[in-house]
């Protein structure tokens, strides 16, 4: 019996110890920097379902996860001009991990002479983990029209940081833009950004992500790539990869989106290939007969202007193969 009570003892000795080292953010988006400041070293945070206009900044040994990489939304960019600094800012720490969110850097303000900025900074930092993360740089605009559009923010950032780990993560880094011109109904131009950039001496290893558009690494940096789907006009290029084996449809991104969405797909073989996008009562309210496409990875811009805010399904058909995910229209 004494020895059946302090086994008891020890079993909850033991769960208070773990409960101690779990802090869960509800959805009041301040207190996910609290918990963060609030917590010690190999402490655990768990971010509820929700959109958080917040800047987070991370100094400690720490572990954040999102409860879901498509529904939770870490941005520093509510449409205020005057905000400005990276989302998710990395600084001189060690054994981060960072899981299942998706993080937006704002766009730039031309009206107030504000550069995009960028998702995520590591600076300083080694053994970084970032897994099931969605990251887009903010748009960038020109200061004068006529002037080329500068790149907008980068998805990653790296300066000085050793054994950066990036898993299934999808990275894009701003579109540049119009600038002025914009305003007056001209189209925005198509001016890439950086998706993922190491420098000085920083390294890192890629592996069963997406990065779209340009990734930098300057001589002094290591950069290893493998099983990755690199992104530069909307189609992979598969130089020093291997050809899908399989069919995939990715989340589409951003997500929600408001009008239009980036949606990412690979073919094992050459196929014709459709997209349809249904309501939740199983209406189909958009077709794009996308056409013969060959093997590889593909991208295509959906735009969603004629739709209501709501919830839909996208279904992607390439006989005979198909795969359907769900995204959220938000106006």
């Amino acid at each position: 019996m004494k020895n059946l009570c302090f086994s008891l003892v020890t079993i909850l000795l033991a769960i208070n110890s773990l409960e101690a080292t779990i802090r869960r953010v509800p959805q009041q988006y301040q207190i996910i920097q609290e918990a963060i400041t609030a917590s010690d070293n190999a402490d655990t945070v768990l971010v509820d379902k929700g959109t958080y206009p917040v800047q987070l900044f991370i100094s400690r040994q720490i572990t954040l996860i999102g409860l879901d990489e498509d529904s939770v939304i870490v941005t520093w960019d509510n449409g205020t001009p005057g905000m400005t600094g990276t989302v998710i800012h990395i600084d001189s720490c060690s054994n981060v991990t960072l899981e299942r969110m998706t993080v937006v850097g704002k766009d730039s303000y031309v009206s107030y002479f504000q550069g995009a900025e960028n998702a995520m900074e590591i600076s300083f930092s080694q053994n970084i983990h970032l897994l099931s993360l969605h990251l887009s740089g903010g748009r960038g605009w020109d200061a004068y029209p006529g002037v080329p559009a500068t790149n907008g923010g980068y998805g990653i950032a790296a300066n000085s940081s050793q054994y950066i780990s990036i898993d299934s993560c999808i990275v894009y880094g701003g579109e540049g833009g119009s600038g002025y011109s914009n305003v007056h109904g001209s189209q925005a131009d198509a001016s890439p950004g950086n998706s993922l950039v190491f420098a000085n001496n920083s390294t890192g290893t890629v592996i069963n992500s997406v990065l779209g558009h340009a990734t930098q690494v300057d001589a002094s940096s290591s950069l290893t790539i493998t099983n990755t789907v690199v992104l530069t006009t909307g189609v992979a290029s598969n130089d020093a990869q291997k050809l899908p084996a399989t069919f995939r449809l990715m989340q589409n991104f951003p997500n929600p989106f408001n009008p239009s969405t980036l949606i990412t797909y690979q073919l094992p073989v050459r196929s014709s290939v459709f997209l349809r996008v249904y309501d939740v009562l199983g209406r189909e309210v958009e077709t794009m007969a996308i056409g013969m496409q060959s093997t590889g990875v593909h991208s295509i811009t959906l735009n969603a202007n004629g739709l209501p805010s709501g919830v839909y399904f996208y279904t992607l058909e390439a006989p005979p193969y198909h795969e359907t995910k769900k995204f959220i229209l938000l106006k």
